[in-house]
């Protein structure tokens, strides 16, 4: 049809134009509240699937068993690539510590000498014998070992408690639990 510049007027009373906008605001109202809790739900949806393995490595952290949280962190099903680098970092990091922790309790236990048990890591063993397993207890005291420094210098006297403590450990193997307990002044610089 060709330009003809013919106008539609429609008229109407103003009640049912009323009518009319206040049925579609309804309906657009409806659908943005629909679009708004369907957007709301799915975000809480995605923010707890991403928070959740950061909750879980957390939870991990404050246990009180370090080996436990090494199992429980291996775990976790970190399934993004930041948990699972924080993961990674994670069991790592507590992992070095406890082999931190464990060669602080070797020097604190052993005579860094001989490498026998020193007093504290013979009471430790003994406390852990007393919970049922038998355990004997042989005192081995070299007596005069003061002369021997004396007379031969302290480098001497280090070589026979070496070579003691490797004859006993060959004498006995899997013993390697006997102190070192010197009685007598310990050694001085030269």
């Amino acid at each position: 049809m060709k330009n003809t510049a013919w106008s539609v007027l429609v008229y109407s009373h103003a009640d049912s134009v009323t009518t009319i906008l206040i049925t579609y605001a309804k309906s657009v109202l409806v659908l943005l509240i629909v679009i708004v809790i369907t957007f709301s739900l799915f975000s809480y949806f995605i923010a707890s699937r991403i928070s959740i393995p950061l909750e879980k490595l957390a939870i991990s952290t404050n246990a009180k068993d370090i080996g436990g949280s090494l199992v429980d962190i291996k775990g976790i099903n970190a399934w993004y690539v930041e948990a699972d680098r924080l993961k990674k970092a994670l069991f790592t990091h507590i992992k070095i510590m406890i082999e931190r922790v464990d060669s602080l309790n070797e020097v604190a236990l052993k005579d860094p000498l001989t490498g026998v048990n020193n007093r504290l890591g013979f009471s430790n063993k003994i406390q852990n014998h007393k919970q049922g397993s038998g355990a004997s207890v042989i005192a081995i005291d070299v007596d005069f070992f003061k002369k021997i420094n004396d007379n031969f210098g302290h480098g001497v006297g280090d070589e026979v408690l070496v070579t003691l403590a490797q004859v006993i450990n060959c004498g006995f193997p899997g013993l390697g639990r006997f102190p070192q307990s010197r009685g007598q002044p310990e050694r001085k610089p030269e």
